[in-house]
């Protein structure tokens, strides 16, 4: 087995396991659906981790070319795994984080947020060390973006901005998503 296969079922056990945490806070929304409702920016938010993490599972196929690997290379995929793993956990609800209603977003979801911005702006040192993409280039703008307007709906306390700014993550994701990844390797 190469290099590249040995690490790559590292990254897929983290990516596995983020989206075991997502998909298990879909289950608890939907188990407590008759006791409360589920409060809808948490699962959106949750959706667009999902979508996160799906998008960099596709595009490590990207590193199956490369020669060879150092102790660098791998600590940056980890550190972009691990942060979309900490991403999903903060963002997952319990039982009783759905209970308590909104007040789990304000609480800890909106942490879930400092990580996916910490997500983009390591995927931009990685993608500059492994394909001398610098952060300044033109492709980079879109993922410094995302970041920003993660962080902004992280710091704010105003719901009505953390739900516009979500379904405007949800937008511009969706987007890059569709202009960055090859539909086949």
């Amino acid at each position: 087995m190469d290099t590249f296969r040995w690490l790559a079922v590292v990254l897929s056990t983290i990516l596995g396991l983020a989206t075991t945490r997502i998909l298990s806070g879909f289950v608890s929304a939907f188990k407590m659906r008759r006791r409360t409702t589920p409060d809808w920016l948490p699962l959106l938010m949750a959706a667009v981790i999902l979508t996160e993490i799906f998008q960099f599972w596709w595009a490590l196929a990207e590193l199956l070319q490369r020669p060879q690997w150092s102790i660098i290379d791998f600590g940056l995929l980890i550190a972009l795994a691990m942060t979309l793993f900490l991403a999903a956990a903060l963002i997952s609800p319990s039982e009783a984080d759905l209970a308590e209603g909104p007040g789990f977003f304000q609480r800890d979801g909106r942490y879930a947020l400092l990580a996916l911005a910490v997500f983009h702006l390591a995927a931009l040192v990685t993608n500059w060390w492994l394909w001398n993409q610098p952060p300044w280039a033109a492709q980079a703008l879109p993922v410094i973006g995302l970041a920003v307007i993660c962080v902004a709906a992280a710091v704010t306390s105003q719901r009505r901005v953390q739900a516009t700014i979500a379904v405007l993550y949800l937008l511009l994701g969706l987007a890059a998503v569709i202009v960055v990844s090859p539909s086949s390797y």
